[in-house]
């Protein structure tokens, strides 16, 4: 078993990095918006900062979408996109 989770622990791109993981506010409740298919986190844009006056809100993209790393995005994924090309 630790030879398969070895290298997931070397890896260099962060969880924060690959998703373009954003937190507002500093309540002591946190509330996490995730967005559907073919969106990304600005789809929260009016309704994030209203919940970071009173909460600790945190946004982040799907992988493949918005401003996520889209070298982490599955190959399915590409290919998919190709079609409304």
């Amino acid at each position: 078993m630790k030879d398969l989770i070895a290298p997931l622990k070397e890896a260099k791109l962060s969880t924060a990095i690959r998703n373009n993981v954003q937190v507002l506010g500093r309540g002591p409740q946190t509330v996490v918006f995730a967005h559907g298919f073919g969106c990304d986190q600005t789809m929260w844009r009016l309704l994030a900062p209203l919940f970071a006056q009173t909460h600790r809100v945190i946004l982040f993209d799907l992988v493949g979408s918005g401003g996520s790393d889209l070298s982490s995005t599955p190959l399915w994924m590409a290919t998919l996109a190709t079609l409304w090309k």
